[in-house]
């Protein structure tokens, strides 16, 4: 039942994709959607060109139709790329993106450190907020900026 619910939610995400090259999906799944992503600073945050590389998402990822289940028991959909370092690898967790409540989420973190984004998707153009994550606690608020996207044909590494 909730495997058939997430296809029908993707497939209602996946009806203002613009129209992308010939691609195969797996058997009655849409085909992937590719996104261009950016972030920008608000204006009373933190200037998000000073976050480290493993906070930044890729500047086009891959929305993929492939369901992960995540060792901490969170699940979604494949995101490629995965992001990270030569210090740190983001290889213990697979990046995630899931679609509920008109909100779409992207995911990546190794359960240590990462980037969340949370937007609505309007026609091809995504807006929303950028959430710097960590397990270190402290009193000051994680840093927040805006993430601006649209919908784009899949690059060519994208490709099955």
């Amino acid at each position: 039942m909730r495997l058939r619910f997430a296809v029908h939610t993707v497939a209602a995400l996946m009806a203002s994709a613009p129209a992308l090259p010939a691609q195969e999906p797996a058997a009655g799944v849409p085909a992937p959607l590719c996104m261009t992503l950016e972030l920008v600073a608000r204006p009373d945050g933190a200037d998000p060109a000073r976050w480290g590389r493993v906070h930044h998402p890729p500047d086009t990822v891959l929305l993929d139709t492939a369901r992960i289940l995540q060792r901490n028991g969170r699940s979604g959909f494949r995101l490629h790329p995965p992001i990270g370092s030569r210090d740190l690898s983001f290889s213990t967790l697979s990046p995630i993106w899931r679609f509920a409540n008109d909100t779409l989420e992207m995911i990546w973190t190794n359960g240590l450190t990462g980037v969340h984004l949370r937007g609505r998707l309007d026609g091809r153009v995504y807006r929303g907020d950028a959430m710097l994550v960590t397990d270190v606690r402290t009193p000051d608020p994680l840093p927040h900026a805006l993430v601006e996207g649209a919908l784009t044909p899949c690059p060519v590494r994208f490709r099955r």
